[in-house]
């Protein structure tokens, strides 16, 4: 993400329990230039532990892995003074996905077939996550 006239690396963490989509994520996010995948995980859960140990920049979960327990997990990640960017990708962005996704503090809500396309420029107009919002891309 650009700071400062500066590129530095960008690294993020992926969770969905789709195996082919995690994948596809994984190979797709980690083309584009300065990103660094460092964990992928099936689970909202195990994500965010993985996340506690390797303090990513950017944490991707996919909003069908976060169990009620995955959503207070998340909630405690995300009141930690550093944290990562929380992206909450879903299939399709009805209310209760992006609802749960602002309770818990996510950053973005957004739907999984614009991931590529849409995470750095969105996280790039955001504040820093002290002062993050959700933010709803493509809803209608």
């Amino acid at each position: 993400m650009h700071r400062e006239g500066t590129m530095k690396t960008t690294r993020i963490l992926v969770a969905d329990a789709n195996a082919s989509f995690l994948l596809g994520a994984m190979a797709l996010l980690s083309r584009l230039p300065h990103v660094e995948i460092v964990g992928c995980n099936a689970t909202a859960a195990e994500a965010v532990v993985q996340a506690e140990a390797l303090f990513p920049d950017i944490l991707v979960l996919d909003a069908d892995t976060l169990s009620p327990d995955g959503w207070r997990s998340l909630r405690r990640l995300l009141a930690r003074p550093e944290r990562p960017r929380v992206v909450v990708a879903a299939k399709d962005l009805d209310g209760e996905n992006c609802l749960l996704a602002r309770v818990a503090g996510a950053d973005v809500c957004l739907r999984k077939d614009e991931l590529g396309q849409s995470l750095f420029p969105m996280l790039d107009k955001m504040p820093a996550p002290a002062d993050a919002m959700c933010r709803m891309i493509g809803s209608p």
